[in-house]
């Protein structure tokens, strides 16, 4: 019984804070769409910033439904993984290549050598579009609260068991007591939701459904005013 009404309760939690969440882009939305009734005929300056404010937010809603849809499904066991061998050293190179493409805004460093990408020693086996997903995430959280122009570094590492990459940042950092938290839907640092409306709060907790789903961890190393580290480990297949 107690097991029950506390997955009532997190449920109860999750709709109500869900319902917060699209709350604000609705609100925007109705707004711009308001103005635009009312000057945005006539006034080019009013017209042009409300299209780009629907826009935006519009893409923000398509974005949060998408994600609470993943989650979703991920809780009714509808997320179907496709496992296929891989070398996580190989996935990490890709993102960093295209995290390093596509923002300019930062320095991604790429901490080890390219070699390791035809090393079976970094050899796994996953669902690829789901762990890039999982690393994305790590990295745009990383871009987010960190300067522009300080470095995001990618590093891989192996043991007996695991095969692990890091993505380091040198941002606002996350204090010990919100570590604890951050992987829960919805929760965002107060020095997070002072410096950015951008996130939902849910995609570290895809990013841990996703590490989870493939038996791995996340381990999350942070200093406030120094920066954070997010390392995931996926269980390592030795190849014969």
């Amino acid at each position: 019984m107690h097991q029950m009404q506390e997955a009532k309760l997190q449920q109860m939690r999750f709709v109500n804070d869900a319902s917060h969440e699209l709350r604000t882009p609705i609100a925007v939305i109705r707004g711009y769409t308001d103005m635009l009734d009312r000057w945005g005929k006539t006034d080019e300056a009013v017209l042009d910033e409300s299209i780009a404010a629907l826009k935006s937010e519009s893409e923000h809603m398509h974005d949060l439904v998408e994600q609470l849809l993943f989650l979703a499904r991920g809780d009714a066991g509808r997320n179907t993984l496709t496992r296929v061998p891989l070398n996580f050293a190989q996935l990490a190179f890709e993102v960093w290549e295209e995290s390093d493409m596509i923002d300019a805004s930062h320095h991604y460093v790429l901490g080890f050598d390219k070699s390791a990408l035809a090393d079976n020693r970094y050899q796994t086996v996953g669902d690829i579009a789901m762990l890039k997903q999982s690393l994305r995430i790590i990295v745009q959280n990383a871009a987010r609260y960190s300067p522009a122009k300080t470095p995001i570094t990618f590093d891989i590492s192996y043991d007996e068991k695991n095969v692990q990459v890091s993505i380091e940042d040198e941002g606002m950092g996350i204090s010990e007591a919100a570590v604890a938290h951050i992987f829960e839907r919805f929760w965002r640092a107060d020095n997070a939701r002072a410096k950015s409306n951008d996130g939902s709060g849910l995609g570290l907790s895809i990013a841990k459904w996703i590490v989870d789903s493939h038996d791995g961890s996340i381990d999350v190393l942070s200093r406030e005013g120094v920066g954070t580290r997010f390392s995931i480990a996926i269980p390592r297949v030795a190849l014969r």
